[in-house]
């Protein structure tokens, strides 16, 4: 059993990959592009073979910072093991080993080539897995905010922490919170039942009397690119700072249960995807105490941001129809209120929602 490891490096926002050309039987040339790395030495970790390997071939110093993917091939009996890895110091092209030093009769056989991503999606890059995992690991990372209807009125501040946290941040208006709200807590309605339906419908019902049922959808997203799991911890901690300022610690709406079963409690995450202790009070009973906190985001794993985003698209609020942008936003930070909303139809605006929604449907592989 042969056992490789390889080391995928971004600089400059391009991949490093080396670019082969071998001689078939026929004489023709099978051209095609590798991640650098190589065989695993007695006695080395795969972590040391890949540094090894990145200095032989490429003359750079790089830390492996996560294996990404392990591929098996029955075929050629060996294991290809793929590190995310970490450039640090050296130049490209200066390494001594003895792949870097050969040659072909009929062309060069070792080319180093940094890749941008776009032009990734054409070359014959083996393998196809390692293709499309790089290809998805520097999409643009999203997520979004709601601000609740009982968060407008804070808008200002809640607009210019999305600012300080985000590189691109876009406003969308939401006519109907309580439609919306609920599509995106389906899989809730699902799991818990009658229960959490009727409590979650008398909130609904108590917070479009005291606030309205407009709300603002946020999408945020960040030009580094950088890895998701990152991404998304950043996204739960400002949801966490922004409740912790903004909630409202003088209002709360009681809710009762239509059955006799316990009820006062909601399941929380930390900024992992992991459950953590329920937020509970001292005694049980068929109510829920509702918090007024002003925002709404989706839980930190992958899979849930994006199936909520999913459905943000599907309802259609991510539109021209709908983006706040130009005077309208003007007007929404100094009102802090959507009554009386609409656009400026002599303003010349871009295409910016019909961008956000193919740039997210391409992050969600759904081009």
């Amino acid at each position: 059993m042969h056992v490789s490891a390889r080391g995928v490096i971004f600089i400059d926002n391009k991949v490093v990959l080396i670019h082969r050309r071998k001689q078939r039987e026929d004489g023709s040339m099978r051209d095609f592009y590798v991640v650098p790395g190589g065989k695993s030495e007695e006695g080395e970790t795969l972590e040391e073979t890949v540094i090894r390997e990145i200095k032989e071939e490429l003359g750079i110093d790089v830390v492996p910072k996560e294996k990404i993917l392990e591929q098996r091939d029955a075929f050629n009996n060996s294991i290809q093991n793929y590190f995310l890895c970490e450039y640090q110091s050296g130049t490209l092209g200066t390494g001594n080993g003895p792949e870097f030093q050969k040659k072909l009769k009929n062309g060069e056989p070792f080319q180093i080539e940094l890749v941008d991503i776009e032009d990734l999606k054409k070359l014959n890059l083996i393998s196809r897995k390692i293709k499309n995992i790089i290809l998805k690991y520097k999409k643009r990372a999203y997520s979004y905010y709601i601000i609740k209807p009982d968060g407008i009125r804070r808008f200002k501040e809640i607009y210019d922490m999305l600012q300080e946290n985000f590189a691109e941040v876009r406003f969308f208006k939401i006519d109907d919170f309580a439609t919306t709200i609920k599509r995106l807590y389906y899989m809730h309605y699902y799991k818990k039942g009658i229960d959490f339906a009727e409590n979650f419908d008398q909130y609904l019902y108590s917070s479009e009397g005291l606030y309205g049922n407009k709300a603002i959808l946020a999408i945020v997203a960040d030009q580094k690119r950088e890895r998701y799991a990152e991404f998304r911890k950043r996204v739960f901690r400002l949801k966490k700072k922004l409740r912790e300022t903004f909630s409202n610690p003088y209002v709360r709406i009681l809710s009762n249960a239509p059955t006799k079963a316990p009820w006062n409690y909601i399941t929380v995450h930390d900024e992992n995807g992991n459950e953590i202790k329920q937020r509970s009070f001292m005694e049980k009973g068929n109510y829920r105490i509702n918090e007024l906190n002003a925002i709404h985001c989706p839980d930190s794993d992958q899979e849930t941001t994006e199936e909520e985003l999913r459905i943000l698209l599907a309802e259609g609020i991510i539109s021209d129809e709908n983006l706040i942008s130009g005077k309208a936003l003007e007007e929404l930070l100094r009102f802090r209120t959507l009554e009386g909303f609409q656009h400026d139809d002599d303003e010349i605006r871009p295409d910016i929602a019909g961008f956000v929604q193919y740039d997210l449907k391409d992050s969600l592989g759904e081009r």
